[in-house]
């Protein structure tokens, strides 16, 4: 927590804004007594929700975004975290954070509560956390390139004009930060997205789909390097089922498309791989000053 506090302060000047939030905090919020009040928790959950953030080696921006099931907005494990009785706390799936309010559900159970009737459990609201888990893609480009996302239904998810982003698709999340770009796609509802990427300039790019089950990342297709023109364009289809294995790329965009596989597939293991490799290197010869050998050398690494 210190380093995250820090890193924020060094960041945003945001001192002040941490020491009101701490002192707020240390009101031991956690543990609040609600005894002799009937209080009622509704919690959304089944979206994926931003939750963590990791950084690029060299500290300069963030580098992967995690997520976790919530309500697009607030994850469930804060949502959740009240001191109240569990047969008071109502759980409402694929829930998206400004909406609840207004959801059927959610208003029918008030009613309910307010009248003193028992809370009737029908559609996607749920007396306990069991159906809250999630599948998904992440997707992380490292490129120059605007990259857009259709569903079936022709929905958009991605940049339009002025700088500004559209999202169009229910449980999308869509963020640029700098020239990166960090997409989660929902899959457990068999949706088939449309993966459209045009250049914005001459270069290269990287690209990593993650298969996230419930905040655990399970595997990670890495493409590195791929060329592509400021006129190019990638093109590639996303669901739960599809292999992620290769892309179609059109580098100049005059519809000569080259298929591209993947430079690796990880394991979940692997893509969690986050510690920077050391290598010792050993060398061996005849020595003579300063450094020089006076032959050959025998030189040996150890990873």
């Amino acid at each position: 927590y210190q380093n995250t506090n820090n890193f924020l302060i060094s960041q945003n000047s945001s001192s002040l804004m941490m020491t009101l939030a701490e002192n707020f905090w240390s009101n031991n919020l956690e543990n609040t007594d609600f005894s002799g009040i009937n209080v009622y928790n509704f919690a959304g959950c089944n979206s994926g929700t931003q939750a963590g953030y990791r950084l690029k080696s060299d500290n300069s921006s963030i580098g992967n975004i995690g997520y976790t099931s919530g309500d697009s907005t607030v994850p469930l494990v804060s949502s959740d975290y009240i001191n109240i009785p569990e047969e008071n706390k109502f759980y409402l799936q694929k829930a998206y954070h400004v909406e609840m309010p207004s959801q059927e559900d959610i208003r029918s159970a008030i009613l309910n509560i307010l009248s003193g009737n028992e809370v009737q459990f029908s559609g996607s609201l749920k007396s306990n956390s069991m159906g809250c888990g999630f599948s998904g893609k992440n997707l992380v480009w490292h490129s120059p390139v605007a990259v857009h996302i259709y569903d079936s239904q022709g929905r958009h998810s991605g940049p339009i004009e002025n700088n500004g982003i559209e999202n169009s698709i229910l449980g999308v999340d869509y963020q640029i930060i700098g020239h990166d770009k960090f997409v989660f796609l929902p899959t457990d509802d068999g949706e088939i997205y449309n993966i459209v990427a045009d250049g914005l300039t001459t270069g290269y790019f990287d690209l990593l789909i993650s298969q996230n089950n419930s905040g655990v990342i399970e595997s990670t297709t890495v493409f590195n390097d791929v060329p592509i023109g400021e006129s190019g364009d990638v093109n590639f289809n996303i669901s739960n089922s599809s292999p992620d294995s290769n892309i179609n790329v059109d580098y100049y965009g005059n519809d000569v498309i080259q298929s591209i596989q993947a430079n690796s597939i990880l394991s979940g293991e692997e893509s969690s791989d986050l510690v920077t490799p050391e290598t010792q290197v050993t060398t061996t010869g005849q020595a003579g000053n300063e450094g020089w050998y006076l032959g050959d050398v025998n030189i040996s690494l150890s990873a």
